[in-house]
């Protein structure tokens, strides 16, 4: 992607808690992950996908602190949801968690 960094996270915070997926951009070149960031959606996506093919975990959350990218994700996710229901998953409204 133009040499911009992804890091793509998965992580189970306490015991049998669902999986959050988490993913972070370099910001060495905003300019450069703005123009591509469907680029960079479409990785965090297939990375989803490949954890879910084997890890097989039952609920997996998108978490965020930023409201713009809670929306950029529940958009993406309804655009993915047939993708989704064919691995068996099923897509739930998003939730405002507190800290």
């Amino acid at each position: 992607m133009d040499g911009i960094k992804v890091i793509v996270s998965f992580e189970q915070w306490e015991g049998n808690e669902p999986w959050h997926v988490i993913f972070e951009v370099d910001q060495s070149d905003s300019t450069a992950a703005v123009h591509a960031a469907f680029e960079i959606f479409n990785g965090v996506f297939q990375a989803v996908e490949e954890f879910i093919d084997v890890r097989e975990p039952e609920t997996v959350v998108f978490a965020t602190k930023r409201d713009k990218l809670a929306g950029i994700y529940q958009t993406y996710l309804r655009k993915e949801s047939a993708t989704l229901e064919k691995l068996g998953y099923k897509l739930e409204e998003p939730r405002r968690v507190h800290e």
